[in-house]
């Protein structure tokens, strides 16, 4: 009687554990990205929730309405960079060094002045390209938030 592995049947064993070891290679991969757009995603969700805050709490007078594009460009009065950790790195037109987070708002007066709403866009600064170029509903890179501010 014959003992062991034949050669077939060692390369066909070594064929399957490779296979095995790709998948999980990719499947790793892939949930690093996944982890990485996650943190982005939470990231932008907080910036956006508090400059909207911000801006809900401000008073009446200090509000003025926006230019209709101030949430695809960069409008001075109207936008701010921050750095990876959400700390505020100035405005203007241009990203300072630095800058991961671009955030963006309007202000625009509803029922007959009555009323602001307010919105606030946060993209991270490789994404904002894409949404100056395609200013589509929704981007799937950028997070925004719409409030009501009622005069008091």
């Amino acid at each position: 009687m014959q003992r062991g592995f034949s050669l077939v049947e060692a390369i066909v064993a070594m064929a399957i554990m490779s296979t095995a070891t790709i998948a999980v290679a990719q499947l790793s991969i892939l949930s690093a990205r996944a982890n990485r757009l996650a943190r982005s995603n939470t990231m932008t969700t907080v910036l956006a929730s508090q400059r909207l805050e911000q801006l809900q709490s401000a008073a009446w007078a200090e509000l003025t309405p926006s230019p209709p594009e101030a949430l695809l460009r960069s409008t001075d009065g109207y936008v701010d960079y921050l750095d990876a950790n959400g700390r505020t790195l100035g405005g203007g037109r241009t990203p300072p060094r630095g800058a991961v987070f671009v955030r963006r708002w309007t202000i625009t007066r509803i029922a007959a002045g009555d009323a602001l709403m307010i919105q606030v866009s946060v993209v991270s600064i490789g994404a904002a390209e894409h949404v100056v170029a395609d200013p589509g509903p929704h981007q799937a890179e950028e997070t925004r938030l719409a409030g009501i501010k009622r005069r008091a």
